[in-house]
C-alpha cells in the first residue's frame, strides 16, 4: 500500500468554476495529498483549462449524456415545498437548483468510480468531496484518522421529523440512535455523502465495490438519491466501522473555524462565498 493520501473531486465542465475554486483553496492552505479530478466528458480544450493546477486527471468520456436540466430532485422539491410554502414565490430564481441533467447526476455518482480507482491504486486514505467545496484551512491532520474504516459528518434528524417527511418510522438500519436523546434523535451517517473520508481496508474495498455496482447496475445512477440508497443498502448487508466528524468538516454555514465549507443544495446560490 502507498504511504500516501489522496483528495478526489468529480466534475463536468458545467461545474468547472466551482472546481477551480475548490482547487484554489486547497492550494492556498496546502496539502500533502495527491489531488485527483475525475473529469466527465471534458474536451481536450476544456482539460487545458486546468493547466497550472498540480492535479492528476482521470478522464471519463465514454458516455453520451444529456446536459439538459430536465430531471427533478423529487424528494428535495417536496421537502422544500412542505417546509416553506412560499418557496415557489420567494425563491423562484433558485428553483433551477432542484433540476438536474443526466450528465450532472452521472458526474455526481462518478465519485464512486474515482474512489474505487484510488483504493485500487493503494492510497492509504481518500478524501472525497463535491466540486462545490471550499477549503478554509489545511486539512492534512485528517489523514492521521485511521482508527475507523470511514469517517463522515452525519445528518442529525429526529424520529418525529423523519415521520413527518416520510409518513413512517422505519428509519434505515444504518442509522444510529443517539443514546439518551430525549426526542429519539438519530445520526444518518450518509445524509452528507458529499464528504467521505475513507481508509483503505479490506472492508472498504469490498464495501465501495458493492456501492458502485448497486448504483451503476440497471441505470440506478439516473436517480439523484441513488448514492445514499446504495450506501444505506450495502451498510445493512456488510457494515463497516464508521467514525463521526463534527460539522466543521462539512459546514454549509461557512463558519470561520471550520475546515471545509460545503455548497449544499441552495447554499451555493445564497452564500456569497460560493456565488460565482
Amino acid at each position: 500500500m502507498l504511504n500516501k493520501s489522496a483528495i478526489t473531486i468529480s466534475s463536468d465542465y458545467k461545474y468547472v468554476n466551482y472546481l477551480k475554486r475548490a482547487l484554489d483553496t486547497i492550494n492556498i492552505h496546502g496539502t500533502i495529498a495527491d489531488i485527483y479530478v475525475y473529469a466527465v466528458n471534458f474536451t481536450d480544450q476544456q482539460i487545458n483549462d486546468l493547466d497550472g493546477y498540480n492535479i492528476q486527471i482521470i478522464r471519463d468520456n465514454n458516455h453520451l449524456l444529456s446536459t439538459c436540466n430536465d430531471m427533478i430532485k423529487k424528494g428535495e422539491i417536496e421537502d422544500n415545498t412542505n417546509r416553506d410554502a412560499g418557496i415557489l414565490s420567494k425563491d423562484i430564481k433558485h428553483i433551477s437548483s432542484l433540476l438536474y441533467s443526466e450528465q450532472g447526476v452521472y458526474t455526481c455518482h462518478s465519485r464512486f468510480k474515482s474512489i474505487n480507482i484510488l483504493l485500487d491504486k493503494g492510497y492509504k486514505n481518500i478524501l472525497c468531496v463535491d466540486a462545490d467545496t471550499l477549503f478554509n484551512k489545511n486539512i492534512d491532520h485528517m489523514f492521521d484518522k485511521t482508527d475507523k474504516d470511514m469517517y463522515v459528518v452525519p445528518e442529525i434528524i429526529k424520529e418525529e421529523d423523519f415521520y413527518i417527511e416520510t409518513g413512517h418510522n422505519n428509519v434505515p438500519v444504518s442509522w444510529e440512535l443517539i443514546k439518551n436523546s430525549p426526542e429519539r434523535t438519530y445520526m444518518n451517517f450518509f445524509g452528507n455523502e458529499g464528504m467521505l473520508f475513507i481508509n483503505n481496508t479490506k472492508k472498504t474495498i469490498s464495501f465501495f465495490n458493492d456501492v458502485h455496482n448497486f448504483i451503476f447496475t440497471d441505470n440506478k445512477w439516473c436517480e439523484w438519491d441513488a448514492d445514499a440508497d446504495a450506501l444505506d443498502n450495502i451498510m445493512s448487508i456488510k457494515p463497516i466501522d464508521i467514525g463521526v466528524l463534527d460539522f466543521n468538516y462539512k459546514d454549509s454555514y461557512c463558519g470561520v473555524e471550520s475546515y471545509i465549507w460545503s455548497g449544499d443544495g441552495m447554499g451555493k446560490y445564497k452564500k456569497t462565498e460560493f456565488i460565482i
